[in-house]
């Protein structure tokens, strides 16, 4: 027969003791269990660093001397930390420039090349120019750049910089090179306010409308857009809709289209002068 013992007569540890206890279970004995569950997870994700570090050297086409790859290393490591595996994907395409570029300039790198898919390599490779820009505009900016390298510094040449914001995600690659094509055509400033609002109004058919040939031949007036918007909305709606939307080119329009006006008078006037004189030189023969 077992004897118990009541438990008010048990000895009782100190609450210092079982205290102390506690604090060595935690500090010592749950960081080795933390660690038994993560070190596989770790392991893997220094195997993918190592396999994006050779797909960025055969993108460069280079090798990295040792303490460079120990800084590329730590980049990356740190990296996938805050961003994931975006990062990881765009040091694969970008090459061994973007990481150094990223560790130049920090996290913004990994989170535009991170914002839009297959600019990496764009960015890795003229940074001088899309990284100004983009920290300018924004990353719409790249948006172009991966439908059309070198487009977006004609945008802003040619429109400014909202243009860009206005073309990124609505337009297509071929849109936006006709569109510049004709800007850099256009009599001034505010010919091609107006060809980019009616752009953005009519698409691609406003652009197919215009008179290509006429305007790479003569250049581009607002008299043309006018004559464009003519075929659907009218004479009179075409330039209602100019002096709502465009008061500044009215003006330009209308001595534009005044010359076309008075042109046909001018010559039934010349022409009817030169055959009065004929007539009275008759007379006088």
């Amino acid at each position: 027969m077992r004897h118990i013992i009541p438990t008010e007569h048990l000895p009782r540890l100190p609450s210092k003791i079982c205290g102390c206890i506690f604090s060595l279970f935690t500090f010592f004995l749950f960081p080795l269990l933390a660690h038994a569950q993560l070190a596989p997870a770790v392991k893997i994700a220094a195997s993918s660093i190592d396999e994006v570090i050779e797909a960025a050297a055969k993108v460069s086409g280079r090798a990295l001397p040792s303490e460079a790859r120990a800084i590329a290393l730590r980049e990356l490591s740190e990296a996938s930390l805050r961003h994931g595996n975006k990062a990881l994907a765009a040091a694969r395409t970008g090459g061994f420039e973007l990481i150094e570029l990223a560790v130049k300039h920090g996290d913004e790198i990994w989170e535009m090349t991170a914002k839009v898919p297959g600019s990496a390599r764009l960015m890795a490779t003229r940074s001088d120019e899309l990284l100004p820009l983009a920290r300018r505009i924004g990353t719409e900016v790249l948006e172009l750049e991966v439908k059309n390298p070198g487009i977006a510094k004609v945008v802003v040449r040619e429109f400014g910089d909202d243009a860009v914001r206005q073309l990124a995600r609505n337009s297509s690659a071929e849109d936006v090179v006709r569109l510049t094509g004709f800007a850099k055509h256009a009599d001034n400033a505010a010919t091609k306010k107006l060809l980019l609002e009616k752009y953005l109004e009519g698409g691609a058919d406003f652009l197919a409308r215009l008179p290509a040939k006429h305007i790479l031949a003569a250049g581009l007036t607002a008299s043309m857009i006018i004559a464009t918007l003519q075929v659907s909305d009218g004479v009179q709606e075409g330039l209602k809709t100019v002096a709502r939307d465009s008061p500044e080119t009215f003006s330009e329009v209308v001595r534009s289209m005044a010359f076309w006006v008075v042109l046909p008078f001018v010559v039934l006037g010349v022409g009817w002068a030169i055959l009065r004189l004929r007539r009275m030189a008759r007379k006088n023969e």
